[in-house]
């Protein structure tokens, strides 16, 4: 995504500081540390997501049909290497 180590612990501490996040240890190694949201997050959660597809519904009606056959090729792909990523990260764990 492009962003740096010292903007993400920002993000994280401006979220914890709101209650919406808590940061967990992994168990294996202590230099890794998982996000986990609280139950005020996740109610934070279940009002904004709905809202979030909402806008990007809207904003993806000016999409052409092939352009949005492209945008999803592209978006599996991302879904794909996230899915790889977080595999890899939970069998270190």
């Amino acid at each position: 995504m492009n962003v740096t180590n010292t903007y993400v612990t920002k993000l994280m501490d401006s979220l914890e500081d709101a209650g919406l996040v808590e940061r967990a240890p992994s168990q294996s190694d202590r230099r890794v540390r998982y996000a986990r949201l609280t139950p005020q997050g996740l109610k934070c959660c279940v009002s904004v997501i709905p809202a979030f597809i909402d806008f990007i519904e809207r904003v993806g009606r000016r999409l052409s049909t092939d352009e949005k056959s492209e945008l999803r090729r592209l978006l599996a792909g991302y879904y794909e290497e996230a899915q790889a990523i977080e595999k890899a990260a939970l069998g270190a764990d």
